[in-house]
């Protein structure tokens, strides 16, 4: 009962005079095709092309819809609004370690889909006291000589050529790990709109990293308690360091400080990518999707993803994204008749 078709690139919804979502239009082999509903459409693209399409289909804020020139369908303000991810910034600590050997080395790129590294994940609170976690830490850790941190730097992070040569100078004769300090509960929130009406151009994300001064000041709180942890027994042994990485925009800071890590995290700052949020649950006006994830304002057409999340959960975003599809599919059952039907 699935069928999935292949090299297709959904370019927008398509509503008749009732505003009820009848097909999509479908980029397939350079040719357009109409793909017509029978029931209904559900859009499951994720927080950053769900809220395109919809506004790519004329469902929107009023006003950017009109700019782009696209026909407004329905005004729905906060669609492509309220994004928000887990704030992350990479720390390199260096360590006294065996060295890994050049065979070793490149086995680790044969197996480019899995993890780099063995990862060790936690969490943790500045106040010991309390049950509900602050910040998340990943937790990487590599041998003398490996050149993955030095491509993670390049090819997963993109950051500064001077950052990656730091690192590459200390891998030479210490073991590196790479600590990922993550921000759990942000309050700054992005925001996604399009770049133009044409639907195969990616739209512009505002990620709203830090907009709130106080995400700021927590995340550089959280990078000095994660890094009381090389004041414990092994990690002395170990000599383990936290890296100065060099970064231009600090060197007026004096390295390890609070201001220090502030400014570290505004210019190394990454996502998780836990994007979520820019469908949101809530009332019309304020949510672009009910509490059966239709969407405001027309009829037969819902979205269930990450997108429709209110607020970021504290930790890893794939559960929580599988149980609002499971929750999506059993009122899509129940809708239909499906569930509670004496044939079923």
């Amino acid at each position: 009962n699935l069928f999935l078709s292949r090299k297709s690139f959904v370019r927008k919804v398509l509503f008749n005079d009732a505003k009820e979502a009848k097909a999509i239009e479908v980029m397939q082999n350079g040719k357009i095709l109409i793909i017509k509903a029978r029931q209904e459409i559900i859009i499951s693209a994720g927080a950053i092309n769900s809220p395109q399409l919809l506004m790519q289909s004329g469902i929107g804020p009023k006003e950017h819809l009109t700019e782009m020139s696209i026909p407004v369908i329905s005004e729905s303000p906060n669609v492509g609004k309220n994004l928000q991810d887990h704030a992350t910034v990479p720390l390199i600590i260096t360590e006294d370690k065996s060295k890994v050997t050049f065979l070793q080395d490149v086995q680790t790129f044969t197996k480019i889909n899995e993890m780099p590294a063995p990862c060790l994940i936690g969490f943790a609170a500045v106040n010991k006291t309390q049950i509900i976690p602050d910040y998340q830490i990943l937790y990487y850790r590599f041998p003398v000589g490996t050149i993955i941190p030095v491509w993670i730097c390049n090819f997963v992070y993109g950051l500064a050529d001077s950052i990656c040569i730091s690192i590459a100078k200390a891998a030479q004769s210490k073991g590196v790990i790479l600590a990922l300090v993550v921000l759990l509960y942000p309050k700054s929130t992005g925001k996604v709109i399009l770049k133009s009406k044409n639907p195969g151009e990616p739209p512009l994300i505002y990620t709203g990293y830090y907009s709130q001064d106080v995400d700021l000041e927590k995340h550089a709180k959280y990078i000095e308690d994660f890094l009381t942890l090389l004041d414990t027994k092994h990690m002395r042994k170990t000599h383990a360091q936290p890296l100065n990485l060099n970064v231009r925009q600090c060197k007026h800071h004096k390295f390890n400080t609070r201001k220090y890590w502030k400014c570290l995290a505004l210019n190394v700052v990454t996502t998780l990518w836990h994007s979520v949020g820019t469908c949101a649950m809530g009332p019309e006006g304020v949510g672009v999707i009910d509490y059966k994830l239709r969407v405001h304002g027309v009829k037969k057409l819902r979205v269930i993803d990450a997108s429709s999340m209110p607020k970021i959960v504290g930790g890893n975003t794939n559960a929580p994204t599988i149980m609002i599809a499971d929750k999506g599919a059993d009122i899509i059952k129940t809708d239909h008749g499906f569930i509670g039907h004496p044939n079923n």
